[in-house]
Parts: structure tokens; C-alpha cells; sequence
């Protein structure tokens, strides 16, 4: 189960994974200022800790990509 909070009054969804809690990799990069979240996903984030789920969103259920801490920690660094 997953949840949403917000950072510097930017959302950021969550879910849970293998008990570990994992964040929607897209609300990551935008507030990160990624200009090509996919990039920076392949270029800085192990691929182990890079999952894809499907996400209840407005527009219906979408695949979503979702990345470990350590991958967050990565983006940020």
C-alpha cells in the first residue's frame, strides 16, 4: 500500500515493494528538475531497484515506473 506526501508542495507517490517503500520515479525527477526522467533513470539508477507497477491515476491505470531509496538517493547525488 502506498501513499502520497508532499514535497516543497510537490506530490510524491509511494508504494510498497518487497516491504520496502519505493517512489514514482516521474514526481521524483520533476521536482529534481530532470528535464528526460527516463535518462536520468538509466544513467544514475541500478537497475535492480527499478520497478514498474501500474498506478490508478485521472486518466485510469497506467504502468509506472518506481525506484528503491538507495535509486532516490542516486537521482539526488
Amino acid at each position: 500500500m502506498g501513499f502520497t506526501f508532499n514535497f516543497n508542495n510537490s506530490p510524491v507517490r509511494t508504494t510498497e515493494i518487497n516491504n520496502q517503500l519505493c517512489f514514482l520515479a516521474n514526481d521524483v525527477c520533476s521536482i529534481l528538475e530532470y528535464k528526460k526522467p527516463r535518462r536520468a533513470i538509466e544513467l544514475h539508477c541500478k537497475e535492480k531497484g527499478v520497478t514498474k507497477r501500474y498506478t490508478l491515476t485521472k486518466g485510469g491505470n497506467q504502468e509506472m515506473t518506481y525506484i528503491s531509496e538507495a535509486n532516490l538517493f542516486r537521482l539526488i547525488i
